[in-house]
């Protein structure tokens, strides 16, 4: 086995995300009835405990519901507004299926830059390392729902930066090319206006709040891969969190 698939997670967050990576593939979306449990446990090799372990997970994030005696399905989508547990961390093709939508994503620009002392010092590099520069915004139905602006080093991906290879989930394409695990995240999260020149690229002409999150993002050995910058427009998402009284 190699050094990458090392696993510190719990084996139910480990089925959780491969539940994820399944409904993403198989494209379900509101409604959709899941296979049963006796099919997800062969289908992914697991025991049962683990299986409804994960189930549980989902269900406490409301990404679907469970029917006794019935079944378990996508959960559906209220009153217009994407709603989504902040305490996991997704890429936004996982996201847009705990969403139940599709999210189509544009690449904006992607390209080489050269690492200023800020992102070196986020990243662990020397200034004026080579990194990888990716502009990306998302779009629901009506109107761009993501803006995002990520760094990373320019090892991560080898080869011509086109736009289609980067259409896709950014996570798994870093983990797939260089054998390793994105394992979590350090965020700062605030309420802010989006700056004109980024809502005329967006094609938005009203100034509403966004929630920035100011993310850098971690592998197993605590080393810093990813360096992210993210808008969420307040008008068509939330973010959830649960909180405990101690």
């Amino acid at each position: 086995m190699s050094e990458w698939r090392i696993e510190r997670r719990p084996p139910a967050v480990q089925v959780r995300d491969m539940l994820y990576k399944m409904l993403i593939e198989k494209h379900f979306v509101p409604g959709d009835r899941l296979p049963s449990e006796a099919e997800l446990a062969d289908r992914f090799g697991v025991s049962r405990s683990a299986l409804r372990e994960a189930l549980k997970l989902m269900e406490e994030e409301r990404v679907i519901l469970c029917q006794h005696g019935v079944g378990r399905f996508m959960a559906p989508q209220i009153a217009g507004i994407y709603s989504e547990d902040i305490t996991h961390l997704k890429s936004v093709s996982e996201l847009s299926i705990s969403l139940g939508t599709t999210l189509t994503c544009k690449v904006l620009t992607v390209g080489e830059v050269a690492a200023d002392e800020a992102i070196a010092g986020y990243l662990d590099l020397p200034v004026g390392a080579p990194l990888v520069a990716l502009e990306r915004v998302w779009h629901g139905q009506e109107c761009p729902i993501i803006y995002s602006l990520d760094y990373f080093t320019r090892a991560f991906a080898a080869g011509p930066l086109t736009v289609e290879r980067f259409q896709g989930s950014l996570l798994a394409l870093i983990e797939t090319e260089n054998h390793l695990k994105v394992n979590y995240a350090k965020t700062a999260i605030k309420a802010v206006q989006m700056e004109q020149d980024l809502l005329t690229k967006l094609g938005m002409a009203k100034p509403n709040p966004w929630i920035f999150l100011e993310q850098l993002n971690f592998d197993i050995y605590n080393h810093p891969l990813i360096f992210s910058r993210d808008y969420y427009n307040t008008e068509k998402f939330e973010f959830r969190v649960l909180r405990k009284r101690k």
